[in-house]
């Protein structure tokens, strides 16, 4: 079996875990315009070779490593900044808020440069949901092409 696209999981697990959440940490939104629309590029940014090299078929597996490193951000972004840069969460709370159990309470603006989308905590944890939905569907294809 080819261990590349094992190691490609990895990476974005740790890239996602590591490097997104530590800068997303860092960096506040307040002070770079259009702050989401950069952090959501540099979730794809990685994977831009792959689709160069290996062509339109690559883009699936790409997609999938991609939806990985945002959900590495959106899951463990608190976990992270804990253990990391001994950041205060109530962990609980908000676990609460990113899987949706908070419903329609907005805590932060997506700011996108023209406009800021509220995020709720129902909105955040559809998108959450639908993206481990999207990754698994997209690897599970992906391991069944392998055969």
């Amino acid at each position: 079996m080819n261990s590349k696209p094992i190691l490609l999981l990895l990476f974005s697990i740790l890239y996602g875990l590591l490097v997104i959440n530590y800068v997303d940490l860092l960096v506040s939104p307040r002070i770079m315009r259009a702050y989401h629309l950069w952090l959501q590029s540099m979730y794809v940014v990685p994977y831009i070779p792959l689709v160069i090299a290996g062509g339109v078929k690559v883009i699936p597996l790409c997609v999938t490593l991609a939806i990985i490193t945002s959900l590495m951000n959106d899951l463990l972004y608190a976990p992270v900044g804990i253990l990391l840069l001994n950041r205060k969460y109530d962990l609980v709370d908000w676990y609460l808020y990113q899987l949706g159990f908070r419903g329609f309470e907005v805590r932060w603006f997506m700011d996108y440069g023209v406009a800021e989308v509220p995020v709720s905590s129902l909105g955040l944890g559809i998108s959450i949901y639908l993206r481990i939905l999207i990754a698994v569907l997209l690897i599970s294809k992906y391991v069944r092409n392998l055969r």
